[in-house]
Order: C-alpha cells, then structure tokens, then sequence
C-alpha cells in the first residue's frame, strides 16, 4: 500500500512546481533590491526623497528634476550567492558567483528657465537577482519497520530589470514633481529535482521509488507607470512620495518534465514532456513609497525610506494557468510586503562616505512559508570631480526561507534555508 502511494505521487506531482511556483515567482516580482548604482547600494537605496540618481528614479520619479548637470552613468559588479540547509542532521551548501550589470543611464536638460528646470532621464536598473538554491534530504523509519529517503533540490537564477523613461521638473527648488514609464524585463529559470527511496525493513532491498525533475525557463516583458513628487518646506529638508501602478507582464517559455517510479521493483512507470509554448501573462502588485532626507550643506544627508507592496493584488491568466486555483492560493500564502530602507553620506571635499541598512518583509504569510525578513548592510565610498567621477558599493542580503518535501511518506515540517547574497558594484560618472 505504502509504495502505491509513491506511484499515485509521482502520477499527482505535474501540476505541483507550475502552481506553487507561481506563489514565489509573485512574490519575487514583488519584492525588489533594486540594485543600480554603487552610490544608492551604498546608501541602503534609500533616494526616493533625494533623486539626482539613476537607481533613484526607478521608485520615485520626481527625482529626475533633481538632476543638476547632464550625466552619464554604467555601473558594473559582482554578485556572489551562498545557501545552507541542516535538515535531520545533514548540512547541504550552494555557492555561485557571477557578473552584474546594475544600471546605466543619462541625464539632459530640456528646458531651463528662471525658477523652472526641466529634466528627462533614461535609465536601465537591475531590481533584483533570482539567484537560489534550496536543497535537503530526510531519512525516516515509516510503518511496518520500513525506512524512507527523499530529497528535494530547487534551483532559481536570473534577474529582474527595469527601463524607466522619466521626465521631472523642478520649480524654484522647493517642489519637484515627475511622471515615468517602466519597462521590467526578466529571465528566470526553475529547476526542481525531487526523489524518493521505500526500503524494506532490512535497510537494503527497495520497495518502490519515484524522481520528478521539472524545469521551467522564461521570459517576460511588461510595463507600469510612475508618478511622484519631492517638496522642499525647508532647505535641509526633503519628503518624497510616489506612487507606481500595478504591471502588467507577459510571459513566454519552455516547461520540461521527467518523471519515473517503481510502484513494486519490477513495475516501471515513466513520463515526460515538453511544452515549448509555455505563454501566460501576470499581473504584479503596485507600490507606494514615502521617503524623507535632512541635508547639511556640502557635509552630507541623512535619509528613510517606505515602500508597502502587496503580491495579494496580482494575478495570472492564461490557457495554461488555472486562474481560479491560482489566484485562491496567492490570497492565502501572500502577505504584504514592507520595506524600510536607511542611509547616511559624508561628504570629505570631493571624497564620500557612505553607509546604510534595510529590512524588507518576505511576502509569504506565517502559516506555509514562514516569515522570514530580508536583512542589507550597505556600504560604500566615491569620488566626484567636475568631469568625472567613481563610485564604490557593497550590500550583504541575509534570509532564510522554508520549503516542504512533497512525497506522501515525507515529515509534515518544512525544511529551513539559510541565503546569503552579497554584490560589489562600480559606477563610472561621466559629467557633459
């Protein structure tokens, strides 16, 4: 009876990662990082309230009247991943290392006049890295004195970025305001690889096993719009608030499957396929963002920003997706997402300082995924002559997030991940 039940998974499982998946891709699309310059990584991203930088605009449009001179900016680094599971005493570790494009931009001046500037920008930032690995196995005594092995390997990389076309106006530098369009793009690839192994009470002789690798490999283009403003009550003040509205994605991709068990030693059941037209469209939550700057002169800034998203507000359709399953399940293993984000430069003549913090919620509710936070520490140092300038940034994002096994025979607890991510990004300053 127990090694049917092995059989009758393996026959259920298909539909498992093409649904639950979409529970993480939701709340990935949700949750950013955007990390673009060395210059806001180093400040915790905290610009929504300050602007006259590229990552800035991709939160708070309004920034773009902000800029002061023409720029051109690129921004190159490193992006180093680590993972570890302990589960029934075993210990399983992931590490991978690859290169980042963070963002590059411009800036130009459209209209300047007296008490009246105004600005457009160009920006490509990246919002987020999918990189991850969650992997762990459980050997367990089940009835009869029978034993019991299953592991469990899901694997994601890729990366979420964004187009922003941004114009911003500055009028007699107390209010700022701007509208923007987004352009998010992404690539995502998701590999699962889940078995397990019925032995009989000898330890030795197999009663029935199963594997089930699935992989999905997708693209996805859309589009939002932004709207925000800056006011200035005092010179060494700034409060921002912004808003972006829901995007709109469409996808389209491969799904692969293999699957194989032994019901008894001797009975081989096997599937695969392939969908090479993998298509559907999503709908992403919107975003509101608050942020406030005290500025001391030419000495540097303090800085605070909020953002509150909610992946309960998306969606998916498509002929491949079952919308109503879907959509019941996104409402009851999402939760809101809040995000705070801090930072402090020091400006030393043409040398900066900087540092900073934030604290992202992860978007999954207590009762399934747990409520794991996403800690940063920021850092980072620059440069800026009139014709040229550097900038330096690092940020160490610490998490942890669970995951179940899905065999019939195995433990109720979910398995905890440790996840450690860690980039260096360079940004180049060119002033015309």
């Amino acid at each position: 009876m127990t090694s049917r039940l092995l059989l009758l998974f393996s026959v259920m499982s298909l539909p498992l990662l093409s649904i639950g998946q979409t529970i993480h891709e939701m709340a990935m699309f949700t949750r950013f990082q955007n990390t673009g310059t060395a210059r806001s990584i180093g400040v915790g991203g905290a610009f929504s309230a300050l602007g006259n930088d590229f990552g800035a605009i991709a939160i708070n449009p309004a920034g773009t009247g902000v800029f002061r001179h023409e720029l051109n900016e690129f921004s190159l680094g490193v992006n180093s991943f680590s993972s570890s599971t302990i589960f029934d005493g075993e210990q399983a570790d992931f590490s991978d290392v690859n290169l980042t494009l963070g963002n590059f931009g411009l800036s130009r001046i459209l209209k300047e006049e007296r008490g009246k500037t105004e600005v457009f920008a160009f920006s490509f930032t990246q919002l987020a890295s999918f990189a991850g690995q969650f992997t762990a196995e459980t050997f367990r005594d089940v009835s009869g004195g029978r034993q019991y092995f299953e592991y469990l390997d899901e694997e994601t990389s890729g990366y979420l970025s964004e187009i922003n076309l941004s114009y911003g106006v500055n009028l007699r530098n107390k209010w700022y305001y701007g509208f923007g369009v987004g352009i998010p793009y992404s690539r995502l690839t998701l590999t699962s690889d889940n078995g397990g192994v019925l032995l009989a009470n000898d330890g030795v002789t197999e009663l029935g096993d199963f594997r089930d690798v699935e992989t999905v490999f997708i693209n996805s283009i859309g589009i939002n719009a932004k709207a925000g403003v800056i006011f200035r009550p005092i010179p060494q003040l700034r409060l921002g608030l912004s808003v972006q509205t829901p995007g709109v994605h469409a996808f389209s991709g491969d799904f692969d499957f293999s699957q194989n068990s032994r019901g008894d030693i001797n009975h081989l059941e096997e599937a695969s396929g392939s969908n090479p037209f993998y298509n559907f469209n999503m709908r992403s939550s919107g975003r509101l963002n608050t942020g406030m700057a005290f500025v001391w002169g030419k000495f540097g800034f303090f800085s605070i920003d909020y953002d509150i998203m909610d992946p309960r507000m998306g969606n998916y359709g498509g002929s491949q997706i079952p919308g109503s399953e879907i959509k019941e399940d996104i409402r009851e293993n999402l939760a809101v997402i809040h995000q705070v984000r801090t930072g402090i430069e020091v400006r030393l003549n043409n040398f900066y300082l900087r540092g900073g913090y934030s604290f992202s919620t992860s978007g999954y509710n207590s009762d399934i995924y747990g409520t794991h936070t996403v800690n940063g520490t920021h850092g980072g140092l620059g440069y800026q002559g009139d014709k040229f300038g550097i900038n330096l940034g690092m940020v160490s994002y610490t998490s942890s997030q669970s995951r179940f096994f899905r065999g019939n025979l195995a433990p109720e607890r979910p398995f905890t991940t440790d996840l450690n991510q860690t980039i260096f990004m360079a940004t180049l300053v060119l002033v015309r």
